[in-house]
C-alpha cells in the first residue's frame, strides 16, 4: 500500500482494544474491522480473525444464544473440538477471498482434508429482542462469516431464529452456588436490526435451507372495543422504527414491492429459499420488517410455507403474498376466530399450491365467513391434496372454490381438544361428491375412540336417523365411488384420555368391515390396530380374515400400529392369500402399541 505514515499509523491505532481504558473489554472482531478494508490486509489478520470469531461463537454457545447441533440429532457439536474454528479457516471457501493454492479439492470444490463440519448440521439462534447485547450483535456478525463458508453452507440443513419479545426489564438467573442474581438489561445495541437483517438475507440466498423464524413473548392485554371486551397484543418499547401503531390499529398490509413499512430495501442477495416456517408473534411490528424482507426476497423460489399458531394479523398480510411457485401450505391455528375470508383470499391468490394443511387447536371455533368475493378464480386447479380439522374443512368446501383435481382428503380432528363432532364428520363427507372431482382417490379420517363411535359407523349400514345422528351415513357413502384407498387412523382425544386409563374403547370388527364395504370401490384399506380387542392371536386373525366377506371389492389389507408400523410392504394381507407371517407369529404388542 503506498499510503503516508500519518495515515496508516492513524488506521492502526483502530486495532487497539480501548486506548484509553483496555481494561475495560476484551479484544474483539471490530477491533480488525480495518482487515476487511482490502483483500491484502485480511490476508494478513486471517489467523487472528477467524480465532476471535470462533472465540465469540464459542461464548455464544456457551450463552445459550447459539445451538449448532448435528442434524435431526438434537446433539450438540462440541465447540472445544475446533470445527467452528476450522470451518471458519477455511479462506479459500470465502468468497471474494483467494486462499492458499496448495489445497486439494474435491469434485465439488470442497477441501478433502477432514476440518470443519463434514457431517450436515443445524442451527439455532435465540435473541431477546429489547435487549440485545453488543456481544449477542457480535456473535450474529461472526455467525454471517461462518455461513458464508461454502463448506459450511454444503452441510447447513436447518436454520431456526427465535425473536424473544418479553419487554421485561429485568433479568434472573441462578450462580454457581444457586445464589439468585437479578440485574437490569441493558438497551438493545444500535445497528442490530442491520445485522439480522444481513444474517436472514444471507439465510435467504441458501437452496438447501429449512428457515424458521418464531416470535415469543409479545405482551397481550385486555383491550375493551366497542362489541365488548377483547384481546389485542400490545407492541413492547424497543428499537423498532417501523411502526409505534397498536395491532389493532394496524395499517393497510405491504405490497411485496415493498419489503418493508420502513421503506423499500436493497436486496444484495438473489433468494434461492425453498422452505420457510414462521411461528408465533413474528408479525408484531418489530419482527415485521424482517418478515417483509424474507418474503420479498425469496418470493419466487418459495416452494414450501408453512404458518404455525401466528398472531391474528397474518389475516391481513399473508392474504396478499404472491408466490408463484409454491406448492405446499401448512395453516396451524390456536385463535377460536378463523378468517375464511383469509384463507381463502391466499389460496386463490396462489394457484400453484397441490397440498394444502389447515388445522386448528381451538376447543371452540367461530368461522368468520369469506362474504361477497367475486374477482377471485372460482377453481383450484392444481390442489391435489386436503387436509385439515372438521372445523376448517367443512367451511372450506361449502364456499364457492371446486376443486377439480383433488385426489387426497385427510380429515384429521387429532388437534381439538373436545368431543368429536359427529355431524361435522358426516357433513364434510356429504360435500366430497359435489366437489367436481372424479379424480378423488384418497381418503383417510381419524375416528376418535369414543363411546359414540360404533353408532356412527354402524349408521353405513342403517338408513334409519339415530338419536345422536341427524344424517345416516347409509345414504353418503355410496356416492364416494372414486375412492380407491381408505385409511382409517384412531385416536383418543383429551376429554377422553382419563377414562381410557380404566377403559378402552373398541369396536366390533364386523361394524368396522361394513362400514368399510359400504364404499363401492374401495380396493385397499389401512386400519389402525387400535380399534381392535382381542387377548387372543387366533380369535384375533379369525376376526380380521371377515373382512374379506364384508367387503367383496376389496383386493389389500394393512393392518398399522403406532412403533411398529404394519403398513409397510411386507405388512399387506391380499385377498387369496395367507396372512402375513409376522401378523400370525410374535407378541400381540405389535397390534396395540399405537393405543398409548
Amino acid at each position: 500500500m503506498d499510503l503516508p505514515e500519518e495515515l496508516i499509523s492513524e488506521i492502526m491505532s483502530h486495532l487497539r482494544p480501548d486506548a484509553l481504558r483496555p481494561w475495560r473489554r476484551r479484544f474483539q472482531v471490530r477491533d480488525l474491522r480495518v482487515a476487511f478494508t482490502c483483500k491484502a490486509l485480511y490476508r494478513m489478520f486471517q489467523p487472528q480473525i477467524v480465532s476471535l470469531q470462533a472465540q465469540e461463537l464459542n461464548r455464544a454457545i456457551l450463552r445459550q444464544t447459539l445451538t449448532i447441533e448435528h442434524s435431526g440429532t438434537r446433539e450438540a457439536v462440541q465447540y472445544g473440538d475446533g470445527k467452528i474454528e476450522a470451518a471458519l479457516g477455511e479462506s479459500s471457501q470465502l468468497r471474494g477471498v483467494s486462499g492458499p493454492g496448495n489445497v486439494d479439492l474435491d469434485e465439488e470444490g470442497l477441501p478433502l482434508e477432514e476440518n470443519g463440519f463434514i457431517s450436515p448440521i443445524d442451527i439455532r439462534l435465540d435473541l431477546r429482542c429489547n435487549s440485545v447485547r453488543r456481544n449477542d450483535v457480535e456473535a450474529i456478525w461472526c455467525l454471517n462469516s461462518l455461513i458464508s463458508r461454502e463448506n459450511v453452507i454444503a452441510q447447513l440443513r436447518d436454520v431456526c431464529i427465535v425473536f424473544n419479545l418479553d419487554s421485561e426489564d429485568t433479568e434472573t438467573w441462578y450462580a454457581p452456588g444457586g445464589r439468585r442474581v437479578t440485574y437490569r438489561r441493558e438497551p438493545s445495541q444500535p445497528g442490530w436490526e442491520s445485522v439480522v437483517r444481513r444474517l436472514l438475507e444471507k439465510l435467504g440466498g441458501l437452496a438447501k435451507v429449512r428457515l424458521w423464524v418464531t416470535g415469543t413473548g409479545a405482551l397481550k392485554k385486555k383491550i375493551l372495543g366497542k362489541d365488548g371486551e377483547g384481546t389485542a397484543a400490545v407492541p413492547v418499547t424497543g428499537h423498532s422504527n417501523s411502526c409505534d401503531k397498536p395491532s389493532h390499529h394496524r395499517s393497510e398490509p405491504i405490497p411485496l414491492e415493498s419489503p418493508s413499512n420502513t421503506g423499500p430495501q436493497k436486496i444484495a442477495i438473489e433468494g434461492h429459499l425453498t422452505f420457510l416456517s414462521f411461528k408465533g408473534d413474528v408479525f408484531h411490528p418489530i419482527l415485521r420488517p424482517f418478515v417483509d424482507q424474507l418474503i420479498y426476497q425469496s418470493s419466487s423460489s418459495l416452494t414450501n410455507l408453512h404458518l404455525r399458531e401466528c398472531d391474528s394479523a397474518w389475516t391481513d398480510i399473508v392474504p396478499r403474498w404472491t408466490l408463484p411457485k409454491i406448492t405446499r401450505f401448512s395453516l396451524a391455528m390456536a385463535e377460536s376466530d378463523i378468517s375464511l375470508r383469509a384463507i381463502l383470499l391466499f389460496l386463490c391468490n396462489n394457484l400453484s399450491i397441490e397440498d394444502a394443511d389447515i388445522t386448528t387447536s381451538a376447543d371452540s371455533v367461530n368461522v368468520i365467513q369469506a362474504g361477497d368475493i367475486t374477482s377471485l378464480p372460482k377453481t383450484l386447479p392444481n390442489l391435489r391434496r386436503l387436509y385439515g380439522t372438521p372445523e376448517i374443512l367443512l367451511p372450506l368446501l361449502q364456499s364457492f372454490l371446486s376443486f377439480p383435481n383433488l385426489e387426497d382428503v385427510t380429515i384429521d380432528p387429532t388437534a381439538i381438544l373436545g368431543l368429536a363432532n359427529w355431524d361435522a364428520l358426516t357433513e364434510i363427507l356429504s360435500q366430497l361428491p359435489p366437489l367436481g372431482t372424479k379424480r378423488l382417490q384418497t381418503l383417510s379420517i381419524s375416528l376418535p375412540l369414543e363411546e359414540e363411535l360404533s353408532e356412527w359407523l354402524r349408521s353405513a349400514s342403517s338408513n334409519a336417523a339415530t338419536a345422536l345422528f341427524h344424517t345416516s351415513l347409509s345414504s353418503i357413502l355410496p356416492g364416494l365411488g372414486t375412492i380407491r384407498h381408505l385409511v382409517l387412523r384412531a385416536h383418543i382425544s383429551l376429554y377422553t384420555y382419563l377414562d381410557s386409563r380404566y377403559h378402552t374403547f373398541t369396536v366390533d370388527s364386523d361394524t368396522i368391515f361394513k362400514f368399510v364395504g359400504t364404499f363401492p370401490g374401495v380396493e385397499e384399506v389401512v386400519i389402525d390396530a387400535s380399534f381392535f380387542a382381542s387377548s387372543d392371536r387366533a380369535l384375533l386373525l379369525e376376526s380380521l380374515s371377515r373382512i374379506w366377506g364384508e367387503c367383496g371389492h376389496l383386493k389389500v389389507f394393512r393392518i398399522r400400529g403406532k412403533e411398529k408400523d404394519l403398513a409397510m410392504e411386507d405388512g399387506a394381507w391380499k385377498r387369496g392369500h395367507e396372512a402375513p407371517t409376522h401378523w400370525s407369529e410374535g407378541p400381540l404388542d405389535c397390534f396395540y402399541d399405537c393405543q398409548t
